[in-house]
């Protein structure tokens, strides 16, 4: 949850300093201040395992913006990007949906696949993390597929981005996108 809360404020403080100017976004600093609270505070409650929930939650950080960077360059206007982004934060609230499996049984075979899904893995091995602690190779290898989808994920959106460079001003085709697409890299 933290690392959704804190994507919608700073995605809320550009669009902010976008539209009503600087002195209203302002306004937005100390809800960004209570976000890092909250999210220290939980961290610090874990004890020995904080040091992993933050890694896990500074992971899911950098793959969420990387991830909602290329949506929100397929987007034309706030609203379609809110709609698009639907896609990208629905399946990342599915620890929370099967919660009562992932808290119950935290070395669980449920939870054990879903820290190696990138969508899924920041928030499962937090929770996996607060209920007991799991096998170090899991937490390891969660990270790795995390890291490797991080990076995969921001040369992919870099892509888009050139893409829908391309192609402003239009709203195009699936084909037409794919053929900006191979061009642009």
């Amino acid at each position: 949850m933290g690392v959704k809360t804190l994507a919608v404020l700073q995605f809320e403080f550009r669009a902010m300093m976008a539209r009503r100017g600087f002195l209203i976004a302002t306004a937005a600093f100390p809800l960004i201040g209570l976000a890092i609270i909250l999210v220290v505070r939980l961290i610090t409650s874990m004890g020995e395992d904080g040091p992993s929930a933050l890694g896990y939650f500074l992971l899911g950080y950098f793959f969420f913006a990387s991830v909602l960077a290329g949506v929100g360059a397929m987007a034309t206007t706030p609203q379609e990007s809110s709609q698009l982004g639907t896609f990208v934060t629905l399946p990342a609230a599915v620890p929370f949906f099967i919660l009562s499996f992932i808290i119950g049984e935290p070395n669980g075979t449920i939870a054990r696949v879903l820290t190696f899904i990138p969508l899924t893995a920041p928030l499962t091995a937090m929770l996996r993390l607060s209920a007991a602690t799991p096998p170090w190779p899991d937490l390891l290898g969660g990270a790795v597929v995390l890291v490797a989808s991080t990076v995969a994920v921001i040369f992919l959106s870099a892509r888009v981005f050139r893409a829908f460079v391309l192609l402003y001003g239009r709203r195009p085709g699936l084909a037409e996108f794919w053929r900006a697409l191979r061009a642009s890299g």
